[in-house]
């Protein structure tokens, strides 16, 4: 009897853009899918269809070892307020409904199968049959082996026939042997355990030595690693989710100050010499960030560091810019923080997003360095109010005024350069502000203020507030903002 997939689905397995997916996949650092990954595309109008055929996570490994993703398309295309050069469909060739991609672990888009269905197999042995793996056993030692398989009490109802069979190895004999993904082989020999493996990737299994003495102890290590690892990655997916819908949702709900929401301009002279100087003074004392928490910036994968400003020098910068940034915002604005200097590297990516709405609402980034090796430049991608992807590049000297809690911004493409720094400045105004997140680190966050609530999950229209636009009579900016660039050029379509 089918299971309703609904009762199961998780608000982390819903995906809503290509970049959001690119996210939890990790394909933007370049190594592909980092487990084999499902994707269901549908719509509304076949559920039925998609219970019918039991296409659910359900039927599927873990989610610690097998991702299964959700995408909407009718529901994604009507709540998309900002332009996509491609869709999710479009990405993958799907025009029917419902239809799943899988993307082999360590593999991109291209390489995506498709099953829908028109295929002659039914979902679950197909989405086996790709779980498949070859894997090369082979026995280097003087002993024989017995070598079978351990599935879990989920796996072994829901397999049916797809089944590892159980082999023998003569010594110093090898064997490409079938199997499936989060299998665990064990290896015993003349009755006695001997060794134990997970199934993880296509390779080769070599049996050298006794490995482990104990099935149980193995066992129940592995069994703690596997719920702490399916922990981590729901928290990792609610954290890419979080900010995906945040995306989609908080610039429809947050006023805006400015007409256009972002500027460029020279930092005074006397401060950037100042901060420039304190930096290559104190490069010496830079420190490696690692947050495993920050969704935002790659940091898991390539580093980046902090020289960080001291206190005299933060009030100093802080306060000389104070009345720029409220002259051309038309508020009083209140400091919430100055951090920095970040020190990015090659292949550092920052990820679409919009800033903290209780504090960081009036923003600006100072260029203080970049060094690009002669690779191109690394400009900072901003989703403008009517939804168009600009492209904004600082040189060191000059810097961005930006609404951050309403403009989604990025840098999207890994870093090519060698180094790249920058401090960042944050303020709210004064009054007026009343927005804030509640159950930030849960499924059932709201976005608030005094007057209304907005859940951030799930995607609905029926709880938008309008969106509260503010007329401000934007002054003469000739002096001191005679440096605004207004020749920003739009996003390229492959970009």
């Amino acid at each position: 009897m089918p299971i309703n997939y609904q009762e199961t689905q998780q608000p982390f397995e819903e995906i809503y853009t290509k970049e959001h997916l690119e996210d939890v996949m990790l394909i933007l650092d370049g190594k592909g899918a980092r487990s084999p990954t499902f994707l269901l595309f549908k719509t509304e109008y076949c559920e039925d269809v998609v219970e019918e055929h039991m296409i659910s996570s359900y039927y599927l490994p873990p989610p610690q070892y097998v991702s299964f993703f959700i995408h909407d398309h009718i529901k994604c295309n009507e709540f998309i307020w900002y332009k996509l050069f491609k869709s999710l469909p479009e990405t993958f060739g799907i025009f029917d409904y419902p239809s799943v991609a899988f993307i082999k672990k360590g593999e991109n888009w291209s390489d995506a199968k498709i099953w829908n269905i028109g295929n002659e197999e039914e979902f679950i042995p197909w989405a086996w049959s790709q779980l498949k793996m070859n894997i090369l056993v082979e026995n280097e030692t003087k002993r024989k082996f017995d070598v079978s398989f351990l599935l879990d009490s989920k796996s072994d109802k829901l397999r049916k026939n797809y089944y590892p069979i159980p082999f023998s190895l003569e010594p110093h004999e090898k064997k490409n042997v079938s199997m499936y993904y989060f299998d665990r082989l064990i290896v015993n020999s003349f009755g006695n355990f001997y060794s134990a493996y997970n199934i993880e990737n296509d390779n080769k299994i070599t049996l050298q030595q006794e490995e482990v003495h104990d099935l149980r102890f193995w066992l129940q290590v592995q069994d703690l690693h596997d719920v702490s690892n399916g922990r981590i990655r729901q928290i990792e997916n609610w954290a890419n989710a979080k900010r995906s819908l945040l995306n989609l949702k908080q610039p429809r709900v947050v006023q805006n100050y400015t007409k256009d929401g972002f500027y460029k301009l020279k930092i005074p002279e006397e401060i950037f010499n100042k901060i420039l100087t304190f930096y290559n003074d104190n490069i010496e004392y830079r420190f490696t960030e690692k947050d495993p928490k920050d969704s935002l910036i790659n940091q898991q994968n390539y580093k980046t560091t902090l020289v960080w400003l001291g206190d005299e020098i933060r009030y100093e910068v802080a306060s000389y810019l104070l009345p720029m940034l409220s002259e051309w915002c038309n508020c009083e604005l209140d400091m919430t923080a100055l951090y920095g200097i970040r020190e990015y590297y090659k292949g550092a990516v920052l990820r679409y997003h919009v800033d903290r709405i209780e504090t960081h609402v009036i923003s600006t980034i100072l260029q203080i360095h970049k060094d690009l090796d002669g690779q191109e430049d690394w400009p900072l991608t901003v989703i403008d109010y009517e939804g168009n992807q600009k492209n904004v590049s600082l040189s060191p000297g000059e810097m961005l005024f930006y609404e951050s809690t309403r403009l989604i911004h990025a840098r999207p493409y890994p870093f090519q350069g060698k180094i790249f720094a920058n401090a960042f400045l944050h303020y709210k105004p004064k009054t007026d502000w009343t927005y804030y997140i509640q159950e930030d680190y849960s499924p059932e966050a709201f976005i608030n203020t005094e007057q209304w609530s907005v859940p951030l999950y799930p995607l609905d229209h029926e709880s938008l507030p309008p969106t509260t636009n503010r007329k401000h009579l934007l002054k003469s900016l000739e002096t001191p903002y005679s440096n605004l660039d207004k020749n920003m050029k739009t996003v390229k379509d492959e970009f």
